[in-house]
């Protein structure tokens, strides 16, 4: 083999292992970039949203109120509690807050009671002509009606009966909202303490990805998905303005407001909040709740908390208070993913877990480490490869 040959079969080596070197530092670069796109933009709990994950979750109770004096019997519903919630399982099943859907029976007949004087004024005196249906429900007539009827209530002079809770979930996928019934709602055994309740659905493959291995680190980087607060009184008084329109029976115009508010959530959609996991902790219904520093407004009750990959750490369960009955929307505690993982082997179900060894090295420190030193290591091989081929030429020009 000839000098010329020798120097061509060299410099293919060469030009072989430049190529390799470079191919070593755009993986690096990658690396290192794939880790700055996950820092600034969670592409992957974006995923989670449009996946259609999120539910709207309300409550309603509907009773019949018994006044013995006037012998008059009327039908009453009350929208009650609104939160958000998730699929767990790819069976079908729901995350929510106990707290959304469990209530005593004197309290219930409390907001029956007060809609039911909301209702009186519809009818005797044309209420919304003058004045909004919160202005009137924080009105102090509307307090002294209440306390006067409430008085009657304690003496057995007035009754209210067939008590029902109305449950419905709006569910993105199926572009509406489905109704369900007691005994779908699963919190029972020895999660039943906890603030979580299972809903059990038809809906199936839009469950949301848990991360077993999240380390609850202080100043970590997390985002929640929820439905803030809607309620349907947002709607009551446009609709009512022309009263030649709304409906006659106050029950109808709650009703259709209802579905304009269900239009409302389906046109908007949920909302991604980010915050950082904080540094307290606080007892919880049987849980160590652990702080969300981030927006969470009223209805954010059963949101997701998520990582930068759009895997859930825990559930959104309740904030804390600044004064009594008055809660900072700017903070929230979070029940972890031991907890909601505990409830869901309770119903019977197991919650897909991310465990994917890809994954697993991806999201490790090392691996982004690793994307710095292979780009070194490149580098390196790069110089050390041009040093060898310039030796190698000098040893060939030498007499």
């Amino acid at each position: 083999m000839g000098n010329t040959d020798k120097m061509k079969i060299l410099r293919s080596k060469i030009t072989i292992k430049i190529i390799l070197f470079m191919l070593v530092i755009c993986i690096g670069i990658l690396v290192m970039h794939d880790d700055a796109l996950q820092n600034e933009l969670p592409d992957k709990v974006i995923q989670v949203k449009e996946d259609k994950n999120i539910v709207y979750f309300t409550m309603c109770f509907e009773g019949r109120i018994n006044i013995p004096d006037n012998n008059s019997k009327k039908d009453i519903i009350t929208e009650y509690r609104m939160a958000t919630g998730f699929h767990g399982s790819k069976s079908g099943h729901i995350f929510i807050p106990v707290h959304c859907i469990e209530y005593g029976d004197d309290e219930v007949k409390e907001l029956l009671l007060m809609e039911y004087i909301m209702s009186s004024k519809w009818f005797d005196e044309k209420l919304f002509e003058d004045e909004t249906y919160l202005s009137y429900y924080h009105s102090d007539d509307a307090k002294q009606h209440f306390n006067e009827l409430k008085e009657k209530l304690d003496d057995k002079t007035l009754e209210i009966v067939d008590i029902q809770p109305i449950y419905r979930v709006y569910c993105p996928r199926e572009e509406g909202s489905l109704p369900l019934k007691k005994q779908y709602i699963v919190f029972e055994g020895s999660t039943k303490d906890k603030d979580i309740a299972n809903l059990e659905t038809e809906i199936t493959d839009t469950s949301v990805i848990f991360n077993k291995d999240f380390k609850y680190e202080e100043g970590t980087k997390l985002y929640i998905i929820h439905y803030a607060e809607h309620t349907i009184y947002d709607h009551v008084d446009d609709i009512v303005k022309d009263r030649e329109t709304c409906p006659s029976e106050y029950k109808d115009v709650l009703t259709n407001a209802k579905e304009e508010m269900f239009e409302k959530i389906k046109d908007r959609g949920a909302d991604i909040e980010s915050g950082y996991l904080g540094s307290t902790t606080r007892p919880w219904r049987a849980s160590t709740a652990y702080r969300f520093t981030g927006c969470t407004p009223a209805g954010s009750s059963g949101a997701p908390v998520l990582d930068g990959r759009g895997r859930c750490v825990g559930m959104i369960t309740c904030g804390p208070e600044l004064i009594k009955g008055v809660v900072d929307p700017t903070n929230a505690y979070f029940i972890p993913y031991r907890d909601l993982e505990a409830a869901s082997n309770e119903a019977g179900f197991e919650p897909p877990i991310d465990i994917s060894p890809l994954d697993k090295v991806t999201g490790s420190k090392l691996y982004n480490r690793y994307g710095l030193v292979m780009t070194i290591i490149g580098i390196i091989g790069m110089i050390v490869g041009i040093i060898d081929m310039l030796r190698r030429r000098s040893k060939k020009m030498k007499p």
